[in-house]
């Protein structure tokens, strides 16, 4: 599991595929929940997500929270699939 500091900018990362050629899904989503249950919801339809080839997706965000820190990307239409990872935020000092 990745590790990071507080304040740190964590890039999120997702690949969709169909079979081995990245496809664009009709639809991206990324629901990011902190370490303390609070989820927050980001879409490439509302900018929050970004684009950064066929098929590849990544959110950058300042982490400001130590704890553990879950993140699942979401595609759906021509791409239905979702995957969840977790990287851990360590407290300033540690």
């Amino acid at each position: 599991m990745n590790e990071y500091d507080v304040s740190d900018t964590v890039t999120m990362r997702c690949d969709f595929k169909v079979g081995t050629a990245l496809t664009d899904p009709t639809a991206v989503s990324l629901v990011v929940t902190d370490p303390a249950a609070t989820q927050t919801t980001y879409t490439y339809a509302g900018g929050t997500v970004t684009k950064d080839a066929v098929g590849q997706y990544s959110k950058g965000l300042v982490v400001t929270v130590a704890g553990e820190w879950i993140y699942t990307f979401t595609g759906t239409g021509t791409v239905a699939a979702s995957g969840t990872k977790r990287f851990v935020v360590r407290r300033t000092g540690a």
